[in-house]
């Protein structure tokens, strides 16, 4: 009898273990599996033992059995071979309708009926699993050259090496990646640019298998194309055009839905939206891309970039790869989960939302760390490196903090409630809002010195970091502004809330513009007359006197910001436009 009760039934075999099924988390389905290991319960990993029913499970397969016999015998004939069931099996092991060429044998109706149970079969237990554990059937997703989506004959094989990329030549994206990595990959810090430009050489002559991977490529291409300068992409024979920019950015997108990204799950696909997301939104297509980064982020956590653990000494590495690829994947992951944890926390400010909470990822923040596999992995590690030394990481290690108490601010926001028509409540809430304007502040007075620009030398470091520098402030600027966000008006209103105007005016007005020596003219025009807008702000609210003149205003800040080059022959029609001077006005 005892036997009986502690041998439970079931129609299969059990895969996950039975630490992990009691406790309802993810199973890598080996023994040991990770996460036992990770747990420090290797020892204690074992499945259930349970006898096995599957008398309801023949029946379903000769009943399968039967309707396959019953298709066959009516696609014995023309007419019936054509019907919509026929095509829709053979448009899955094709790359679409578009794809298809003569040389593609039909799908006879017996691999039809032989395939057609073992399919189903496996329909039934990914069910199973997605009721039990989630997604389990993207993580055991083999190779994905080997899918039959990407199914191609030799002769679209041959076709491929020598025009899968009628765009760029092989050379010019040579080019385009290494400047890339040199100069515009800290922007998004998602692809680790050796490998990428490794896995780049390898496909030269085969052509890649993975419309993913080809998506990535393109919004690299894409991306370099639209922020690098005219010169340097004519010194690489890139057109300079915006009408390129478009035709690529086209192009990747293109190539994501030809590898049905939604449905099958990749990290090149989430790579992808995370490069294009500021091109983008450059193009107009700010819609689109903020359907995608949610996209991005479901198709994430489906791959565990959610769940990634704590760093530790020892690492379970998997079959078939070096520990040093696997050290650089896992940075890869931990890089593109929290580059979206930062889109998703920075947008708050616009939509008084987000999707991601801090209680449901344990993906530990980046390292900081070099690329190159010499200086990054050494003896089985990463080697870490201060934060003081520059690496690609440095911009983006700084903005998650500043993305972190964007969150919290939020979150201490939610607790206190609405304050409704009471002071008290609202009073509240603007302590949370001085709590997340110092915090933000003093983030950026702990950012390392080449990312203050009072602090910064151009001593050992690349080009672009003195642009970075600027980045910073300015984007420090901005959170600050954003953070004030619930108190603007009040502040115009109500001397309680005059902070707000102190703080955003300090920040915006002043840091951000001030430091223009290098701008163009027309650049620092409109410095200056943004300058003179936040004076007569501040004057109108703030002034002590009774009567001012906004043309004194106006002329004394035109004299402050007088040491630019060239004359201020718009200076009249701003006046006018903005101050309702008239045209004939002297500023001087």
């Amino acid at each position: 009898m005892s036997s009986t009760l502690s041998t439970r039934r079931s129609q299969r075999q059990p895969l996950s273990c039975l630490n992990c099924a009691r406790q309802k988390i993810r199973c890598s389905k080996t023994i040991p599996c990770t996460a036992c290991i990770d747990r420090g319960q290797d020892a204690t990993c074992h499945r259930e033992s349970v006898e096995v029913t599957s008398t309801k499970q023949r029946r379903r397969i000769k009943r399968i059995e039967r309707l396959g016999s019953e298709d066959e015998q009516r696609a014995s004939t023309p007419a019936q071979a054509a019907s919509p069931p026929s095509f829709a099996y053979n448009r899955d092991f094709t790359n679409g309708p578009t794809s298809s060429t003569p040389h593609q044998s039909p799908v006879t109706p017996a691999s039809f009926s032989q395939s057609r149970v073992p399919h189903i079969q496996n329909d039934a237990v990914v069910t199973l699993e997605f009721l039990s554990h989630g997604r389990q059937s993207i993580l055991r997703m083999g190779d994905a050259a080997q899918s039959p989506y990407n199914a191609t004959t030799p002769t679209q094989r041959v076709n491929e090496a020598f025009s899968w990329d009628p765009l760029v030549t092989i050379e010019q994206a040579r080019l385009i990646l290494a400047f890339h990595q040199e100069h515009l990959a800290w922007m998004h810090n998602v692809v680790h640019m050796p490998t990428f430009r490794d896995q780049l050489e390898s496909k030269i002559s085969t052509g890649p298998s993975e419309k993913s991977w080809l998506a990535l490529y393109y919004a690299l291409i894409c991306t370099t194309a639209y922020h690098a300068d005219d010169s340097e992409l004519l010194d690489m024979g890139i057109s300079t055009s915006n009408s390129f920019v478009q035709l690529l950015y086209n192009q990747s997108i293109q190539s994501l839905h030809e590898a049905n990204f939604m449905a099958k799950h990749t990290l090149f696909s989430v790579q992808t939206i995370c490069v294009l997301l500021q091109v983008a939104y450059n193009l107009d297509q700010g819609d689109l891309f903020s359907v995608l980064l949610s996209a991005a982020i479901k198709i994430s956590q489906s791959l565990g970039l959610n769940r990634l653990g704590p760093d530790r000494e020892a690492f379970y590495c998997p079959e078939g790869i070096t520990l040093a690829q696997y050290l650089i994947e896992r940075e890869v992951k931990k890089r593109t989960w929290w580059f979206l944890v930062r889109q998703d926390w920075l947008q708050i400010p616009f939509q008084n939302t987000f999707v991601i909470h801090a209680n449901q990822f344990n993906t530990p923040v980046p390292h900081n760390c070099f690329n190159d596999e010499e200086r990054m992995i050494q003896d089985g590690k990463v080697v870490l490196q201060p934060s003081t030394t520059y690496t690609q990481n440095s911009y983006s290690n700084e903005i998650h903090k500043v993305a972190v108490v964007i969150w919290k601010h939020q979150e201490k926001m939610c607790a206190a409630g609405h304050p409704g028509t009471s002071r008290e409540g609202l009073m509240r809430l603007y302590e949370q809002t001085l709590w997340a304007d110092k915090e933000i502040k003093q983030r950026y007075k702990e950012m390392p010195g080449f990312f203050q620009e009072l602090k910064l030398t151009s001593d050992g470091y690349p080009p672009h970091v003195k642009k970075i520098s600027s980045i910073q402030l300015l984007s420090t600027a901005h959170k600050i502004h954003t953070i004030h966000r619930h108190f603007q008006l009040q502040s115009f209103r109500d001397p309680m809330f005059s902070y707000t105007q102190q703080s955003c005016l300090a920040s915006v007005g002043r840091d951000a513009i001030r430091p223009a020596e290098e701008w163009s003219s027309i650049a620092r025009r409109g410095g200056a007359l943004l300058d003179a807008l936040f004076e007569i702000e501040k004057s109108l609210c703030y002034s002590g006197e009774a009567q001012f003149k906004i043309e004194d205003i106006v002329r004394r800040v035109m004299q402050v910001d007088a040491n630019f080059q060239g004359d201020l022959a718009l200076g009249p029609e701003l006046g006018d436009t903005f101050f309702g001077l008239p045209l004939d006005w002297d500023f001087n």
